[in-house]
């Protein structure tokens, strides 16, 4: 008597076969997920230094005042390596003490690889001061001209570099993976 049933299925060995395929695949793509999540920290991070240092000139153009609407002389920004910290902080009138700070702590994701100025000076803390009413700004409180700060994404080793110019008064991120002179 034939067997008018037939039997259909995957053996054990096909299913085995499907199980070390799908393992190779996921050893080769969670990875590659993992440095693809971090390097958009990095971005994210050095877009976020950008975005403190614009507020900083903003409040400043704008005469914001502080919480207790004390007559403000200047907002800063500091940046201080390592590790990486940044303060968005609001000065008043006569003492200068901070009556506002922002303090960030930046992840591992991001390495500052130099802070520079314009004489070429390699400084640990870069702190941009912008004056009320005004589009003045300082450079470490000084007659430095521009400052130049290279961040790092220690995994992959692509740079961004931020610069400052102190006479235009903005401040300008690189899109790209390899530093360039500031103006």
């Amino acid at each position: 008597m034939e067997n008018k049933y037939k039997l259909s299925g995957a053996s054990i060995i096909e299913l085995m076969v499907a199980i070390a395929i799908i393992g190779i695949l996921t050893g080769i793509v969670v990875p590659n997920f993992s440095r693809l999540f971090s390097y958009n920290n990095f971005q994210e991070e050095t877009r976020e230094i950008l975005n403190s240092i614009s507020d900083a000139r903003a409040n400043a153009l704008a005469s914001k005042e502080c919480r207790n609407q004390e007559e403000l002389i200047f907002w800063s920004f500091t940046l201080t390596t390592p590790p990486v910290i940044t303060t968005l902080s609001c000065n008043s009138l006569p003492t200068g003490t901070p009556l506002i700070n922002k303090t960030k702590n930046i992840s591992a994701n991001t390495e500052v690889s130099t802070i520079e100025l314009a004489d070429g000076t390699a400084i640990n803390t870069l702190t941009l001061l912008f004056e009320t009413e005004t589009s003045q700004s300082k450079i470490n409180n000084g007659n430095q001209q521009s400052a130049r700060i290279v961040f790092t994404h220690p995994s992959s080793g692509k740079q961004r570099t931020l610069c400052f110019n102190s006479i235009a008064g903005f401040p300008t991120l690189s899109e790209g993976d390899t530093p360039f002179p500031c103006p």
